[in-house]
């Protein structure tokens, strides 16, 4: 055997500078996966880089602020939701209410200390004089057209249901559904969207047809006609005393005015004052090409709309301002207007004059600060150079792999083999390491024999199958009220496995899945590992198999160790070969 004096100085010079270049790209590329599970794992675990979008909802009751704050995001079909929670607000304090499900469209006033919240297909009611503000009662609207748009405003002791049907607008009495709808407004498309404030007998509703973005203003009053005769089929046929003509019941609808506010509106907000000359409705609104939101005050005496102005923000609206909204209510003859400044939400008040609005200093509100784009953006790119720079250096390391004669000349230099060939030497042990891709398929097809037990296991420990997998899944579990329940149904689900894993190597060296694949588990002399091998090499797996994302610091060390040991397998000093070997084949085989 040649010694390291035989061997072309430009030879040993190239194989020591790739053996360098390997471990260098080998040690970056496990420290780019470290930074890319704590980035994954640890920062988004916490979901504090997420943006978050709301509205709030004013609601003044006599000297008392309550607000309904509503969290928006998209479903998984697309399409927008969120929650809402009550807040009170009493100087400095604000104290916080449960959250609900939905998206509100639109605030009303009960009796006896309620208020009615509209949000999608239901009208949910509750009771602001119980610790708690509970929720006591639901009305399902019957309303089977998942675009439309309802509202429901209470007037002249009724709650009235206004909703799209198609391009009309209807308006029913809530609670008496026999009671026939009456059309009040056509729009130029299908799906409006509705907002409105009730004063009196009076309602105000803003109507933005969803096709051309105009923004309409409708003033009702609507009322129920008890007595509408229904005409005989034969009116020239006597009608006997007892046989009378039934009588049907219906809405009657007064429209007091009908006018165009504005043109191109995304969203708005209306807010009704009443003046010594009449009403004065008042609507904030933002346009569909605009971040900058705007306000109208209608003037009754001229029928015309006056411009007015907004508080200023010390932070103005940007492309990656994700919550920008601006929300007005009536607080006796004055205005209230909640609006986001930057992350704060800030609250102020104003007075409706021939120029305008002059609202007074802003205060910000001690509520939960939202969280821009910006800061997920620059998460989203760090992630993604991360992510690019580990494909980099995997490929470079697929591409620069050793060949089995660079190897040979490799271990001539570190002296590995004997050079003196007149002493015996001693026979090396060949084993052929199985490859990741055949222990992967192995592991699933145990998890797979173990699958009827956890189906067992779920009635026991009330689970569900998405949380006893959860690990297998590419999503980052958030921390909610359900996470203890998936930890512990992760836990169930890798004993099961561990426990099955540890018997079958004890007695046969090999589970169900191996064997199909025909591996083995060894120790360094290719024998039978010792037990507590055994224990210790499944039981890091509770470790290794706890989420997805972790799964890749196994998967690096099996690529770094050359002997496709993952860290159960180092700190056990056991390998997984491949059983039938035969004599002629290397040791460095992948399959």
């Amino acid at each position: 055997m040649a010694d390291k004096a035989h061997i072309p100085d430009e030879l040993r010079a190239r194989i020591e500078r790739q053996r360098k270049r390997q471990r260098l790209v080998r040690f970056s590329f496990a420290i780019t996966v470290a930074v890319t599970v704590i980035l994954l794992f640890g920062v988004n675990q916490a979901q504090n880089l997420a943006p978050t979008t709301r509205n709030l909802h004013l609601l003044p009751i006599d000297d008392q602020l309550w607000m309904i704050d509503q969290h928006l995001e998209l479903n998984n079909q697309g399409k927008l939701g969120g929650t809402f929670g009550l807040l009170r607000v009493d100087g400095d304090t604000v104290t916080m209410g449960s959250r609900y499900e939905g998206t509100i469209t639109g605030i009303t006033l009960l009796p006896n200390d309620r208020i009615g919240i509209t949000t999608g297909a239901r009208f949910l009611e509750f009771d602001l004089g119980q610790d708690g503000w509970p929720r006591t009662k639901i009305h399902n609207l019957d309303l089977n057209d998942p675009d439309t748009s309802a509202v429901v405003l209470r007037s002249d002791g009724h709650n009235w249901l206004c909703w799209t049907r198609g391009s009309e607008v209807s308006v029913r009495p809530l609670d008496q559904p026999d009671v026939a709808a009456h059309s009040l407004h056509k729009t130029t498309g299908v799906g409006a969207e509705l907002r409105g404030v009730s004063i009196g007998d009076r309602i105000w509703l803003s109507v933005r047809d969803t096709r051309n973005n105009e923004l309409t203003l409708v003033t009702f009053h609507a009322a129920i006609d008890d007595a509408v005769a229904v005409a005989p089929q034969d009116a020239t046929a006597p009608v006997a005393a007892d046989t009378a003509a039934p009588r049907s019941r219906r809405t009657r609808i007064d429209v007091i005015e009908r006018t165009k506010v504005t043109a191109n509106v995304k969203r708005s907000s209306l807010a009704v004052i009443r003046g010594e000359k009449g009403d004065h409705p008042v609507v904030a609104f933002i346009r569909k090409d605009e971040r900058a939101w705007g306000l109208l005050a209608y003037d009754p005496a001229e029928k015309k709309w006056i411009d007015g102005t907004l508080p200023p923000r010390e932070k103005p609206p940007s492309g990656l301002d994700v919550s920008n909204f601006v929300s007005i209510a009536r607080n006796g003859d004055s205005l209230l207007l909640a609006f986001n400044d930057g992350p704060q939400v800030k609250l102020a008040r104003g007075r409706l004059s021939a120029d305008g609005v002059e609202w007074q200093q802003a205060e910000v509100l001690p509520i939960d600060r939202t969280q821009g784009a910006t800061v997920y953006i620059i998460w989203f790119v760090l992630l993604f150079g991360v992510l690019l720079l580990m494909a980099s250096q995997g490929v470079w390391l697929l591409l620069n792999r050793e060949r089995p004669g660079d190897r040979t000349l490799a271990a001539l230099l570190e002296k590995k083999l004997e050079t003196d060939t007149s002493k015996p030497r001693k026979p090396e042990i060949k084993l052929l390491y199985a490859s990741s891709l055949a222990r992967a398929l192995a592991l699933f097809i145990d998890i797979a024999i173990t699958s009827p037990i956890i189906i067992l296991l779920q009635d026991v420990y009330d689970f569900t199958w998405d949380q006893a997998y959860g690990f297998l899944s590419f999503g980052v579990a958030t921390m909610d009220g359900s996470l203890l329940q998936t930890v512990m149904a992760t836990l169930v689900t890798l004993l099961v496995l561990i426990i099955y894993s540890t018997v079958a190597e004890v007695f046969w060296g090999r589970t169900f899945g191996k064997a199909l694949l025909r591996l083995r588990v060894v120790d360094v002399k290719g024998e039978q590992p010792a037990t507590w091998r055994l224990i210790v090499r499944n039981l890091v797996k509770v470790f290794e198999l706890v989420h997805f994302l972790v799964l890749l610091i196994p998967m690096v060390l099996m690529m770094m160790t050359g002997k496709q040991q993952r860290l159960g397998d180092v700190l056990g000093g056991t390998y997984v070969i491949v059983d039938a070997v035969p004599e002629e084949s290397p040791d460095d085989i992948d399959i």
